[in-house]
């Protein structure tokens, strides 16, 4: 549930606990907010006096009650698809290149109505699950006008990413309708800390003209180094991919071997913007020394990697080194039909927990501000910090008094309980 406070004043939220990715564990927090910000947060013995001192009169501020709950930044999932919303949940059967078409042939059967009320489902889960930041993929103008649309009714910062095709290296009309596109969805939709930017789709779906109008004074994301069979197009022009753009007509010779990596093949446009790079299952030591020279971000989304049947992903060593790493949910088809929150993103962090005992601090980052770096938004969302926004993830209080609050979260299997907007 998403509970807001329609006042224009000064509300004072008492909880029993919160967590800060940079100052850690709060025990009998009060975080103070004005007009949709962060004005103070902190022990509340503490805060309350330093604020009430700087006031006036008290008579107006409104009390928020939360004492047995937890309170966290909202979370930020850096990569969704909301308009897959209508997919089923079911196991994958091994052939990744069979799934993408039938996600392409259901998205084809799909009207706008349905993606309309997939999306703004999806926008309602995910703040149930206690998202506040959102970066999505939209495959149609009708998505990104439902997510703009969902952005202004419930203040849901974040990006909302055109995903565009066009295999050719000359493919100039391709560029030219993509330009076209987003200057018009642009013109048409707009919501505070909400951005349409384009997504070129990967590398055996988009030519190099298009990821260079993608970065030309943009946010822009694409799926890069997902699969093997992705490795093996770009490096030789050849395999299931390259089968399955004949089959649909896109094939061109004109299409290079590079006999490099993904990651190789998009240095230039890595170097000229801050990409998000969604899964990069696949990275060699080369790689990861490429990208920490750029602003690139890499969107792991380890539910969905599993459900593909990836395997020893590098996230850690990737943070180690300086590479921005956040989390994202992909699509709901990849998630567990027993999750009750497959737009969350606890249910990721607590995957990584359970599977390889990550760091917990690392994890909460990669939940918070790692994911609101990754979409621009590093100033204003992720953090309990002044001058952040005042939208607040709540959970119960597992054990009063902790120090790891947060660790207790990821060690349990309750549910967030949505969204606070103060």
């Amino acid at each position: 549930m998403t509970q807001a406070v329609d006042q224009p004043g000064i509300s004072r939220l008492r909880v029993g606990a919160a967590i800060d990715p940079v100052v850690g564990a709060i025990p009998n927090a009060a975080i103070w907010c004005r007009a949709g910000r962060v004005i103070a947060c902190g022990p509340a013995n503490q805060v309350d006096t330093a604020v009430t001192a700087r006031l006036h009169s008290t008579s107006d501020v409104v009390e928020l009650d939360r004492s047995q709950q937890l309170a966290l930044p909202g979370l930020v999932n850096a990569h969704a698809h909301l308009d897959l919303g209508f997919l089923p949940r079911k196991p994958f059967d091994g052939d990744f290149v069979t799934w993408a078409k039938g996600v392409g042939s259901a998205r084809f059967e799909t009207n706008d109505a349905e993606i309309r009320r997939a999306v703004l489902d999806a926008v309602q889960a995910s703040a149930e699950a206690g998202v506040a930041v959102l970066g999505d993929i939209a495959g149609s103008e009708t998505a990104v006008e439902a997510r703009a649309a969902a952005a202004a009714k419930h203040a849901l910062a974040g990006i909302s990413w055109l995903e565009v095709f066009g295999i050719s290296p000359s493919a100039g009309r391709a560029t030219e309708l993509a330009t076209e596109r987003l200057r018009a969805l642009r013109s048409r939709f707009s919501a505070p800390a909400f951005d349409i930017e384009l997504q070129p789709h990967a590398p055996y779906s988009a030519g190099l003209p298009l990821y260079w109008v993608a970065a030309s004074g943009g946010r822009p994301s694409t799926h890069l180094s997902e699969t093997p069979e992705e490795l093996e197009f770009v490096r030789e022009a050849n395999g299931p991919f390259r089968d399955l753009l004949v089959e649909i007509g896109k094939w061109t010779d004109e299409v290079p071997a590079t006999g490099g990596t993904p990651v190789a093949h998009l240095a230039a446009c890595l170097d000229a913007a801050p990409f998000v790079l969604a899964h990069l299952n696949y990275a060699t030591d080369k790689d990861l020394d490429r990208l920490v020279s750029t602003e690139s971000s890499i969107a792991y989304c380890p539910v969905a990697s599993d459900y593909f049947g990836h395997r020893d992903h590098r996230y850690r060593e990737m943070a180690e080194r300086g590479i921005n790493v956040c989390l994202g949910t992909d699509s709901i088809s990849c998630q567990p039909s027993g999750e009750s929150q497959p737009h969350g993103i606890l249910p990721q962090a607590r995957h990584l927990w359970r599977r390889d005992r990550t760091d917990p601090d690392l994890l909460f980052r990669m939940a918070t501000v790692n994911g609101a770096r990754a979409l621009g938004l590093e100033a204003s969302w992720g953090s309990l910090s002044k001058g952040f926004g005042s939208r607040f993830a709540l959970a119960p209080l597992l054990r009063r008094g902790s120090e790891t609050p947060w660790r207790d979260l990821l060690e349990a299997d309750v549910p967030l309980e949505g969204i606070l907007v103060a």
